[in-house]
């Protein structure tokens, strides 16, 4: 134990002999041909240090600004998804206002009719576009032979009626006949539907005159739907001297597979089913 009090006294007076000499050197400039080599050899080192933590700053200062960036552009990506929410359903609102005014229209240049709207709920899957399936039914007050209508005109009639939903059939179905008469001339005769959505328009007496363009309405006749409906125009008259009858091919006055409405007859009772 004595031991080892000996020798740390001696080594804090060898520590206290070498610190009191450095100062003497150094005051006397002894050192500074060693301090300067110091300085030398540590100034690169000094700067490598330097120069890696302003690096690893910047890259830090990177990471943290990549971080900013990607939060402002998903709140950018927000917005913009908000936005065009907002956009899609003004114009929604745009579409659905102009079937209202369509309708509205319809309603009063045929102010005879009481009309129920009814939202199309399905369409024939096999694309031949010989019904429809709408969203009103029994419970409404549906029942089987209302004529369905769009605000251009005739589109067909009710075949089959539930408790809310009832089925259409299209004037443009090969099991569809319509009673019609050219507005123009007031030849008559009768409209078919054909596939593809076509119409046409048989037993027109040859003498009766009928041209492209002409307008094609419901005559009444039969009462199955009511006189003055626009069925559609003339787009194409087939004639032969050696016939009885003309025929006229009728375009529709609207794109069945765009329509997304139409409205019921109420106040039309049809005299029988065709």
């Amino acid at each position: 134990m004595v031991g080892l009090r000996n020798r740390s006294y001696y080594l804090a007076l060898v520590l206290l002999g070498i610190s009191v000499l450095s100062i003497a050197l150094h005051q006397s400039g002894h050192l500074r041909p060693v301090e300067g080599f110091l300085l030398q050899f540590s100034t690169p080192v000094a700067e490598v240090t330097s120069l890696l933590t302003y690096r690893v700053l910047e890259v830090g200062r990177a990471f943290q600004e990549l971080g900013s960036l990607r939060e402002e552009n998903q709140r950018l990506r927000q917005e913009n998804a908000e936005l065009r929410a907002k956009v899609i359903a003004a114009q929604e609102a745009q579409i659905e206002n102009r079937a209202l005014r369509e309708q509205l229209g319809f309603k009063e240049a045929n102010p005879v009719f009481d009309t129920l709207p009814a939202q199309i709920i399905s369409r024939d899957p096999s694309n031949l576009l010989d019904f429809l399936i709408i969203n009103k039914g029994a419970a409404d007050g549906v029942k089987d032979g209302m004529v369905a209508v769009s605000p251009q005109g005739l589109l067909g009639r009710v075949i089959l009626t539930g408790s809310n939903s009832a089925k259409v059939l299209l004037v443009t179905s090969p099991s569809s006949s319509v009673s019609a008469v050219v507005q123009s001339s007031r030849a008559v005769g009768m409209v078919y539907g054909q596939q593809g959505g076509r119409l046409t328009m048989r037993y027109i007496p040859q003498g009766e005159a009928i041209a492209v363009g002409d307008v094609v309405i419901t005559s009444g006749l039969g009462g199955a739907f009511p006189k003055g409906l626009v069925i559609g125009k003339v787009v194409k008259v087939r004639q032969r001297d050696v016939e009885l009858f003309q025929e006229a091919e009728i375009a529709p006055p609207v794109n069945v597979g765009r329509l997304e409405t139409l409205a019921l007859i109420r106040n039309f009772a049809p005299a029988r089913l065709e």
